[in-house]
């Protein structure tokens, strides 16, 4: 089964009827997509039971379970909420400014580390520029971007 990963996106993930089966027992292994967590809101069903990740990861050979279930039967309710995860970094940022007679040029290095989620962009404030009569030249990432 497959659903969208959008951030914010709740769902009740409900008993997997098979139908003139004996037994309606088994697990559910949740997976979060990079940059997301599961929410979960802790079940009361009588047919639901948090078990150990690591134990069902070993039995599918799936190392990024983060949590499990075993349920006893087929009517279970599991509540769940796909969340982004807020990004966590840091930014080490070296400034260098050039003197000519005619002109001043400011380039600036940053160097962001993130520990946690994903970055789409980096905002770095200067609000007087335009006053100031500053010109900004548009640029492009430069160096190693390192993903996950």
């Amino acid at each position: 089964m497959w659903l969208p990963q959008e951030a914010g996106k709740r769902l009740i993930l409900r008993g997997f009827n098979v139908e003139n089966a004996r037994r309606q027992n088994g697990e559910v292994g949740l997976i979060a997509p990079e940059g997301s967590r599961w929410a979960f809101a802790e079940t009361t069903g009588q047919n639901l039971e948090r078990m150990n990740a690591g134990e069902l990861s070993n039995a599918l050979g799936a190392s990024n379970i983060i949590r499990a279930y075993r349920f006893l039967g087929s009517s279970f309710e599991l509540p769940l909420e796909l969340q982004a995860v807020e990004a966590f970094y840091d930014v080490r940022r070296q400034l260098v400014l050039y003197a000519t007679r005619d002109e001043l040029r400011l380039e600036g290095r940053y160097d962001v580390r993130t520990f946690r989620g994903q970055l789409s962009e980096l905002a770095v404030e200067w609000p007087d520029w335009r006053p100031e009569g500053w010109k900004l030249e548009p640029v492009q990432a430069a160096g190693t971007i390192v993903t996950g």
